[in-house]
């Protein structure tokens, strides 16, 4: 098996991309995108193994192992010139290539860019948590207020990062993990992977100047501690990173692409900004706080620097769970947190009413759990679903998933609570009263709303419940004395 480079991904056109990179036309440069093939026709010819991206470094630096010193290109050229189709290596000379020039399997350092004037980096509030119950309009609020408005930046822009946590979250996936690939010699390799957060972290620290968001959705799902590990250190807002005023501030972006002309890697970069140090307002000389982050597959000591970024606004949001804490103690200070309530304005409605009855059922809510909860505000129902109800239809349905959410979620007893609850309410809208909605069970009541609100549904149509069934298997299997006289009367 041959291993074959191109700047391609096409198998099809890769003889026109040989023949252009044979002359000065297909010449690789900086930043170029190089494929890598293999002629493993058992498989229907070329095959893609891998792709990568050219980065500063085009120099080789062992003359021993290729005729002299010299640029890719040229490099990739080496002992192939008899082929006029495609450039040939062998797996040592591409296994060479990859590992003694600078090609990385990630884009290389661009030294901090110029600001594009797309967005405002100085929003005050550099981590901020919104918590509250369902419905309440939470995400809306760190999109239009927060993300739009603030920071001058659109919800789908590529300096938003959005992650929902769930239980299966790691910080294999969001911080740093390893991979495992296989090899042209069809070895197993280890090599670190970096996670999403990671990279946004790493694009924040190069565009000092815009502002970059980190949106963390739903984190009472998981720890944040066990997510991001070492840098909960650095997230708070005196230990971040002012890229932009200790590295650029008073200097032309040409001066300072001269002092880091030699730097080639993210790694290089962030030690030299640790290492020099600034000078605070008050003429003190300082140095940037940072963490190091140990290598995962290699045994070299040597640690990773890691700074966090002053323009990466971290913006969360937590549902209220009975069975945690929304957010670990030593994470509490470092956020700004805000308690986000159920919307009564009529505004937001295409039914005022509804909001009355919403208004209405959460007092009912509030005053019926105060003297069992310590926190009666968990319970409240939020204003989302209520929002687009205009007719009974709509209402019916609204109302159906506040009852599962009180019977599956909260788990609380029908007779003790909802059925109280909804008997106190007098502000029902289109016409319709608490006699309706009284029913002697969540079953009854669910059932009733399920057939008011899917005209799908059978009309009164009952599912008896697995005991039901048991009960009345059991009751038919039972031999009384009864049964034995009738059955031998009957004999």
């Amino acid at each position: 098996m041959s291993i074959w480079i191109c700047k391609n991904n096409n198998t099809v056109n890769v003889k026109k991309e040989v023949e252009d990179l044979l002359s000065s036309v297909g010449k690789i440069e900086y930043k170029d995108i190089i494929y890598v093939y293999s002629d493993d026709y058992s498989h229907g010819g070329l095959r893609l193994k891998y792709k990568y991206i050219v980065g500063l470094n085009l120099k080789l630096k062992r003359e021993e192992e290729l005729n002299n010193e010299v640029d890719l290109p040229y490099t990739i050229l080496y002992n192939t010139r008899s082929s006029k189709n495609l450039i040939k290596l062998d797996e040592k000379a591409i296994k060479f290539i990859i590992d003694e020039t600078n090609i990385h399997e990630t884009p290389p350092v661009e030294i901090i860019s110029e600001d594009n004037g797309k967005s405002d980096t100085n929003f005050e509030y550099k981590n901020i948590l919104l918590k509250g119950v369902p419905g309440t309009g939470k995400s809306h609020l760190i999109d239009k207020t927060l993300i739009n408005k603030e920071l001058k930046l659109s919800t789908n822009d590529e300096n938003v990062l959005r992650i929902n946590v769930h239980s299966a979250s790691s910080n294999a996936d969001l911080m740093q993990g390893i991979g495992i690939n296989t090899t042209t010699s069809h070895d197993i390799e280890y090599k670190e992977k970096q996670g999403l957060i990671l990279d946004h972290i790493y694009e924040a620290i190069l565009h000092p100047k815009q502002a970059f968001v980190l949106v963390l959705e739903e984190i009472q799902e998981n720890s944040l501690n066990e997510l991001i590990g070492d840098l909960i250190y650095l997230i708070e807002p005196s230990k971040r990173t002012n890229i932009a005023k200790y590295v650029l501030e008073g200097k032309d972006l040409k001066d300072v692409k001269e002092e880091y002309k030699d730097i080639k890697t993210l790694d290089n970069l962030i030690t030299k900004i640790v290492s020099t140090p600034f000078t605070k307002s008050g003429g003190e000389a300082e140095f940037a706080h940072f963490v190091e982050i140990p290598s995962l597959v290699s045994t070299d000591i040597k640690k990773r620097k890691m700074i966090f970024p002053d323009n990466l606004y971290v913006f969360c949001t937590s549902n209220f769970r009975e069975d945690k804490k929304v957010i670990e103690d030593n994470l509490l200070r470092r956020f700004d947190t805000i308690e986000i309530y159920p919307n009564y304005n009529d505004d937001i409605y295409e039914e005022p009413k509804v909001a009355k009855f919403l208004s209405s059922l959460n007092s009912k809510i509030l005053s019926k759990m105060k003297d069992d909860e310590v926190h009666p505000d968990r319970f409240v129902i939020g204003h989302a679903i209520w929002r687009k109800v205009k007719d009974k239809k709509t209402f019916y349905k609204a109302l159906l998933k506040v009852v599962v959410e009180f019977k599956d979620v909260k788990e609380l007893e029908y007779d003790d609570y909802l059925k109280e609850i909804l008997s106190k309410i007098t502000d029902y809208p289109f016409g319709i009263t608490k006699d309706e909605i009284k029913k002697e069970s969540y079953k009854d009541l669910i059932e009733y709303l399920q057939n008011k609100s899917y005209d799908f549904l059978p009309e009164n149509s009952t599912v008896e419940t697995e005991e039901t069934d048991a009960n009345t298997e059991e009751e038919k299997s039972i031999t009384t004395p009864e049964n034995i006289d009738e059955t031998n009367s009957n004999t």
